[in-house]
């Protein structure tokens, strides 16, 4: 999430995690209570278990992960303000214990139910597809929506990046037209797993060019079908600085659809980019973990100075 990020990048973006089945109950009921006096009782849709592509999906385009027990919204702060009691915490620094987060799209889960939440902290995570949505769908409240705050820097971009375990389990959806229920510790371990993989000295393995570069350009584009936005698609050019591995390419330019786990550049900013070679292509295999930035004179991710984070690359077997 192996879907294959591509910088012109991703060969299929992996349907939302926890897709519903499209059903209107509403509909459904409001037509049955018309032609019958009798109640009619309508089954709740119950979310698609979700695959493990979209699992790794949510996985590399989080900032946060935390496992608790979700606590319903914050009347008293807004619709929009969320909390939970936070019992593990599986990446990012949240603090066990109550935990405040917005979720713009809601939480189509019922308090008291165990979840797993996949988070962007303070917009680390945002995508410019993600921004332009926000804008277009809130208007002048977008900020209030999506951005860090003294309420809380933690965002739930998606309804879907929340997921219920029942009994401790989710389901999955495998090869067999049964789905697969996948407990706590085997979900724990299958994302330290896809972790190991995305540390600097496995990517940098992997990686055909390791470079350094400033950010000259960034356009977004918009593909619009009958005045809806269907695709987001980001073209930047870089300036390199210095190679860390590979031959520099004449030109070092990507351009890549804006999905949940697609990076996104400021013009003018340093970056450590772990590419991979198709053909002419340059490809960001792991989408945004495999660019690292670069704030004075340190790796922001590491937290090394930029000096000794190249030693350390260039030392990997």
């Amino acid at each position: 999430m192996q879907a294959a990020a591509r910088l012109q990048t991703r060969v299929a973006p992996a349907a939302p995690l926890g897709t519903r089945v499209a059903r209107s109950a509403l509909a459904f009921s409001t037509a049955a209570a018309l032609l019958a006096p009798a109640a009619v009782a309508v089954a709740a849709e119950k979310p698609a278990p979700v695959s493990r592509a979209q699992l790794r999906d949510a996985w590399l385009s989080a900032d946060a992960v935390v496992l608790g027990v979700y606590t319903g919204a914050d009347s008293g702060l807004g619709p929009w303000i969320h909390t939970a009691d936070i019992r593990e915490v599986w990446m990012g620094t949240p603090a066990p214990g109550k935990f405040v987060f917005k979720a713009p799209r809601g939480v189509d889960i019922s308090s008291g139910t165990e979840t797993l939440l996949f988070l962007w902290d303070r917009l680390n995570g945002v995508t410019d597809s993600y921004i332009e949505a926000a804008r277009d769908r809130f208007g002048d409240a977008a900020p209030a929506r999506i951005a860090p705050d003294s309420i809380t820097a933690y965002l739930l971009p998606f309804s879907q990046y929340a997921l219920a375990l029942e009994k401790g389990k989710i389901e999955v959806r495998g090869q067999s037209v049964f789905p697969e229920k996948v407990g706590r510790k085997e979900l724990r371990k299958m994302f330290q797993e896809l972790e190991y993989t995305l540390l600097p000295p496995q990517l940098y393995t992997r990686s055909d060019l390791v470079i350094h570069a400033r950010v000259d350009y960034v356009d977004v584009r918009r593909r619009v079908i009958e005045g809806m936005a269907v695709e987001y698609r980001v073209y930047a050019s870089f300036e390199p600085i210095e190679v860390i591995k590979g031959t520099q390419p004449d030109s070092l330019k990507v351009d890549y659809g804006s999905f949940p786990r697609s990076p996104r550049f400021v013009r003018d900013e340093q970056v450590i980019l772990f590419l991979k070679r198709a053909g002419d292509e340059l490809l960001l295999e792991p989408g945004k973990r495999a660019v690292y930035h670069v704030r004075d004179g340190s790796v922001g991710e590491t937290g090394q100075p930029l000096r000794e984070f190249f030693k350390t690359l260039r030392a990997t077997p």
